[in-house]
């Protein structure tokens, strides 16, 4: 009799602790359903938001283009506006001194962007950041949408078409102009017939014909970031970054660098980024570009609004800076 009461009392225990586990287990997933709901309502919102955003922005261009400020090619080609590279929230230390701070920056597909701001500001460090080269110690990269802080830098470049022109070097001295060609041709394209159609075509594009045998190390300072460029070319890039391309060059240099920058967005639809200290020189061949100070952006806009920014005047084009 004992017995019979104490296996009744067990099962009791037992279907007690039973009921508390599925109520526990069903509440659990409940909780997980609204916060999945939670989740989905709330990235609809911010999808929402954006669309909004989007929207709005396409009626003020609309009504900018109705009032004739707009022509019809500028109105179309403010619609097609996409980001293609973003830095959210960048922070970049050396030991204890911080480089960037927080910064945030879009740049627009088949944009012109130009990088200004006093030495040691970053601008070199953002353009590390970007390829790879460094990381940054808070922040992301993305491209395209993705997020590729993490991805190595060879990865980087051939997935996502990185070109990037140093602002010292980039080829080998004792190699001639074709043969450097040749080099980089042989790394990205490996049939045969397509890297010497590639190559021929950049040759003709930057007439090159009576430089081929040429040591690197002979050419001149033009002709050095002529080549610099060409063989970044190569990989057909998205996005090109140029650092510091007008550095220690003529004037006849630079105007025809200048010529090369625009056509690369004219012609091969490509998104160039260009940092260099040639304020005037920078400005003549940018849709836009941004200042740098204490490691933030403190100005962006079209040369003209640049230019007449109190922030940018105080920080690094002084009183009585002007284009021409």
């Amino acid at each position: 009799m004992l017995t019979n009461i104490i296996y009744i009392a067990v099962f009791i225990i037992l279907v007690f602790v039973l009921s508390i586990a599925v109520k526990a287990i069903t509440r659990g997933v409940e909780a997980k359903q609204i916060i999945k709901e939670d989740k989905n309502l709330e990235s609809s919102k911010i999808e929402n938001i954006q669309n909004v955003e989007v929207i709005n922005q396409i009626k003020e261009l609309k009504d900018l283009h109705d009032k004739g400020i707009l022509n019809e090619d500028e109105f179309k080609k403010a619609k097609e506006k996409k980001t293609i590279l973003k830095l959210e929230k960048i922070s970049m230390f050396y030991n204890k001194r911080q480089i960037l701070n927080n910064l945030n920056l879009d740049i627009n597909k088949q944009e012109i962007l130009g990088m200004l701001g006093p030495n040691g500001v970053g601008k070199s460090t953002i353009f590390q950041i970007i390829t790879g080269l460094k990381d940054p110690s808070f922040g992301k990269v993305l491209i395209e949408g993705i997020d590729c802080t993490n991805i190595p830098i060879y990865e980087r470049a051939t997935k996502f078409k990185l070109g990037y022109v140093p602002q010292y070097g980039g080829f080998i001295q004792d190699l001639s102009l074709l043969e450097n060609l040749n080099l980089v041709g042989e790394i990205h394209i490996k049939e045969k017939d397509l890297r010497n159609a590639k190559i021929e075509k950049i040759i003709s594009q930057f007439e090159f014909d009576s430089l081929l045998k040429i040591k690197a190390k002979h050419l001149s300072g033009g002709q050095k970031k002529k080549l610099v460029i060409s063989m970044s070319l190569i990989n057909d890039p998205n996005i090109l970054l140029l650092d510091e391309p007008f550095a220690a060059l003529d004037i006849l240099t630079i105007k025809m660098l200048q010529e090369i920058i625009v056509n690369l967005q004219s012609f091969e639809n490509i998104t160039v980024v260009v940092c260099d200290h040639q304020a005037r020189d920078l400005l003549s061949c940018v849709d836009r570009a941004i200042v740098l100070s204490n490691g933030k952006i403190i100005a962006s806009g079209s040369p003209d609004e640049i230019v007449k920014d109190s922030s940018a005047r105080s920080a690094y084009f002084g009183e009585e800076f002007k284009i021409n």
